[in-house]
């Protein structure tokens, strides 16, 4: 693979680099994407008030006012950059500082929050970035610009489709967090090990994708977020270094 690195602006090379095959990729992912996070919305709104007041009742009692919801900016298809909806999680005084990568007993995550992220809870008001358009329910999880601006042109290959809610690398990093805080250098220890190999899932899955491809991963993270059976995870030639099985989605800071 070559070292060379693209810029954010290099979107005429990205769309160039990948071509959606099939109606499903070029028309069908669209429409399921808003049909599904349409529905999400409607059914899950009781959640979402619930889940919000819940916040609010927790910021007051523990004197960390703040918003309900969190917003921050990714990279999105083809190198564009969006606010990623979230509930928030940690306490408001994060917003401004702090690393960008969150590991487990991070001091800035609230009670509450470590519950909703446990059973992420507070990735579903992304399905509103979904009915945007600026994501998809699949696709590879969007990243933050500082770690994309060291991908390599292969790499960047992810960037040619929009970014979703889950992929196969949010299944096999379940536990992410766990993972990065018996790590030294967490920061480092993600750049060099865990994201490439998020990287090359994605790569893969962009190479095939498919409704069914797309249900089934879907069923697949609602299984792992309930069981924990993303725990054990191969990378494709071995374990990850250490011989540590490595799970969860996108540790930066949320």
């Amino acid at each position: 693979m070559t070292e060379k690195r693209a810029e954010l602006g290099d979107t005429l090379w990205i769309e160039r680099a990948v071509r959606a095959r099939g109606l499903y990729a070029r028309y069908g992912k669209r429409i399921f994407d808003g049909v599904g996070a349409a529905a999400g919305l409607i059914v899950l709104s009781p959640v979402f008030v619930g889940v919000a007041l819940a916040i609010a009742i927790s910021s007051f009692s523990t004197r960390q006012r703040g918003a309900g919801f969190f917003s921050q900016r990714r990279i999105g298809r083809n190198g564009r950059p969006f606010s990623l909806i979230k509930f928030r999680t940690m306490a408001h005084t994060a917003d401004g500082g702090g690393p960008a990568i969150t590991v487990a007993g991070d001091a800035r995550i609230t009670s509450l929050g470590a519950v909703l992220r446990r059973w992420k809870v507070d990735e579903l008001p992304q399905l509103w970035n979904v009915l945007k358009g600026e994501m998809s329910l699949v696709g590879p999880r969007p990243e933050l610009e500082s770690f994309v601006r060291e991908y390599t042109l292969e790499q960047r290959r992810v960037l040619g489709v929009r970014p979703g809610i889950t992929d196969p690398a949010s299944i096999a990093y379940r536990d992410e967090e766990e993972l990065l805080a018996k790590q030294e250098d967490a920061r480092g220890w993600y750049r060099r090990v865990v994201l490439p190999h998020k990287l090359a899932l994605n790569l893969d899955y962009i190479e095939d994708i498919s409704f069914s491809g797309d249900v089934a991963l879907i069923a697949k993270t609602m299984r792992a977020v309930f069981s924990h059976h993303g725990r054990q995870v191969r990378t494709g030639r071995s374990t990850a270094p250490g011989g540590s099985a490595v799970s969860r989605g996108p540790g930066s800071a949320k």
